[in-house]
Protein backbone atom coordinates (compact mmCIF):
# COMPACT_ATOMS: atom_id res chain seq x y z
CA UNK A 1 0.00 0.00 0.00
CA UNK A 2 1.30 3.22 -1.04
CA UNK A 3 1.16 6.02 1.50
CA UNK A 4 2.37 9.36 2.65
CA UNK A 5 2.22 11.83 5.63
CA UNK A 6 -0.08 14.12 5.66
CA UNK A 7 0.56 17.79 6.78
CA UNK A 8 -1.45 16.84 9.65
CA UNK A 9 0.82 14.19 10.87
CA UNK A 10 -1.90 11.46 8.85
CA UNK A 11 -1.40 8.52 7.02
CA UNK A 12 -2.73 9.20 3.64
CA UNK A 13 -3.05 5.85 1.61
CA UNK A 14 -3.16 5.81 -2.13
CA UNK A 15 -6.65 5.64 -2.29
CA UNK A 16 -6.94 9.37 -0.90
CA UNK A 17 -8.22 8.08 2.54
CA UNK A 18 -6.26 9.60 5.84
CA UNK A 19 -6.72 7.39 8.80
CA UNK A 20 -7.32 8.09 12.17
CA UNK A 21 -8.96 6.90 14.74
CA UNK A 22 -10.84 9.16 16.96
CA UNK A 23 -14.43 9.73 18.61
CA UNK A 24 -15.97 12.69 15.94
CA UNK A 25 -15.85 16.09 16.71
CA UNK A 26 -18.80 17.71 18.45
CA UNK A 27 -19.79 19.38 14.88
CA UNK A 28 -20.18 15.95 13.37
CA UNK A 29 -21.71 14.52 16.24
CA UNK A 30 -24.40 17.20 16.05
CA UNK A 31 -24.82 16.58 12.00
CA UNK A 32 -24.63 12.71 12.61
CA UNK A 33 -27.81 13.49 14.92
CA UNK A 34 -29.87 16.04 13.43
CA UNK A 35 -29.39 13.25 10.31
CA UNK A 36 -30.24 10.52 12.36
CA UNK A 37 -33.54 12.19 13.49
CA UNK A 38 -34.29 13.50 10.27
CA UNK A 39 -33.55 10.97 7.85
CA UNK A 40 -35.61 7.98 6.77
CA UNK A 41 -37.86 6.69 9.83
CA UNK A 42 -35.41 3.27 10.16
CA UNK A 43 -32.63 5.83 10.91
CA UNK A 44 -33.69 6.64 14.17
CA UNK A 45 -32.74 2.71 15.19
CA UNK A 46 -28.98 3.84 14.72
CA UNK A 47 -29.28 6.77 17.30
CA UNK A 48 -27.44 4.13 20.26
CA UNK A 49 -24.61 3.87 17.64
CA UNK A 50 -23.48 7.18 17.68
CA UNK A 51 -21.99 6.75 21.65
CA UNK A 52 -19.67 4.44 20.57
CA UNK A 53 -18.71 5.58 17.35
CA UNK A 54 -15.33 6.31 16.41
CA UNK A 55 -13.85 8.02 12.84
CA UNK A 56 -11.43 5.41 10.89
CA UNK A 57 -10.75 7.61 7.98
CA UNK A 58 -11.43 10.90 6.78
CA UNK A 59 -11.08 11.59 3.05
CA UNK A 60 -7.92 13.49 1.79
CA UNK A 61 -9.69 15.76 -0.55
CA UNK A 62 -10.80 19.24 1.69
CA UNK A 63 -14.15 17.60 1.68
CA UNK A 64 -15.39 16.36 5.60
CA UNK A 65 -16.30 13.37 4.94
CA UNK A 66 -15.34 10.37 7.56
CA UNK A 67 -15.69 7.20 7.68
CA UNK A 68 -16.96 5.10 10.92
CA UNK A 69 -16.25 1.38 9.29
CA UNK A 70 -14.34 0.22 6.05
CA UNK A 71 -16.48 1.36 3.07
CA UNK A 72 -16.86 -2.08 1.33
CA UNK A 73 -19.80 -3.85 0.22
CA UNK A 74 -23.56 -2.05 -0.31
CA UNK A 75 -24.90 0.50 1.90
CA UNK A 76 -28.20 1.31 3.62
CA UNK A 77 -28.83 5.32 2.69
CA UNK A 78 -30.56 6.23 6.04
CA UNK A 79 -30.31 10.04 5.21
CA UNK A 80 -29.86 11.81 1.32
CA UNK A 81 -30.12 15.79 2.06
CA UNK A 82 -28.82 19.02 0.59
CA UNK A 83 -27.22 21.71 2.96
CA UNK A 84 -24.87 24.89 2.66
CA UNK A 85 -21.55 25.26 4.62
CA UNK A 86 -20.17 28.09 6.59
CA UNK A 87 -18.25 29.20 3.11
CA UNK A 88 -21.42 28.90 1.15
CA UNK A 89 -20.34 26.07 -0.21
CA UNK A 90 -23.52 23.91 -1.55
CA UNK A 91 -23.10 19.93 -0.60
CA UNK A 92 -24.74 17.03 -0.42
CA UNK A 93 -25.04 15.05 2.75
CA UNK A 94 -25.32 11.23 2.91
CA UNK A 95 -25.69 9.00 5.84
CA UNK A 96 -24.63 5.19 5.03
CA UNK A 97 -25.37 2.00 6.77
CA UNK A 98 -23.52 -0.97 6.36
CA UNK A 99 -24.00 -4.26 7.99
CA UNK A 100 -26.25 -2.64 10.73
CA UNK A 101 -23.82 -0.89 11.23
CA UNK A 102 -23.20 3.31 11.01
CA UNK A 103 -20.56 3.70 8.10
CA UNK A 104 -19.86 7.34 6.67
CA UNK A 105 -20.92 10.66 6.75
CA UNK A 106 -20.49 12.00 3.34
CA UNK A 107 -20.19 15.54 2.66
CA UNK A 108 -19.49 16.40 -1.19
CA UNK A 109 -19.88 19.42 -2.86
CA UNK A 110 -22.81 19.78 -5.22
CA UNK A 111 -20.62 21.48 -7.72
CA UNK A 112 -17.54 20.49 -7.39
CA UNK A 113 -15.69 22.68 -5.00
CA UNK A 114 -11.42 22.90 -5.47
CA UNK A 115 -10.76 24.35 -1.94
CA UNK A 116 -11.80 22.68 1.64
CA UNK A 117 -14.74 23.26 2.84
CA UNK A 118 -16.99 22.51 6.29
CA UNK A 119 -19.69 20.89 7.47
CA UNK A 120 -23.20 22.24 6.12
CA UNK A 121 -25.14 24.57 8.96
CA UNK A 122 -27.99 22.14 9.67
CA UNK A 123 -30.56 24.93 9.69
CA UNK A 124 -29.77 24.49 5.83
CA UNK A 125 -30.44 21.10 5.20
CA UNK A 126 -33.42 19.63 3.10
CA UNK A 127 -34.54 17.10 1.08
CA UNK A 128 -31.90 16.80 -1.76
CA UNK A 129 -34.72 15.88 -4.28
CA UNK A 130 -37.27 19.04 -3.68
CA UNK A 131 -38.26 20.48 -7.19
CA UNK A 132 -37.89 24.21 -7.54
CA UNK A 133 -40.87 26.55 -6.83
CA UNK A 134 -41.55 28.30 -10.09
Amino acid sequence: MLCMIDDNMSVVNHSGVVSENRPPTLEEKQLLIWLISNGKPEARDYMPQVEELRVISRCSCGCPTVDFTPPKGPSDLLADLYGITSENVEVGVILHARDGRLSEMEIYSVYQQEEPFGLPRIDTLKDYWVPAKR
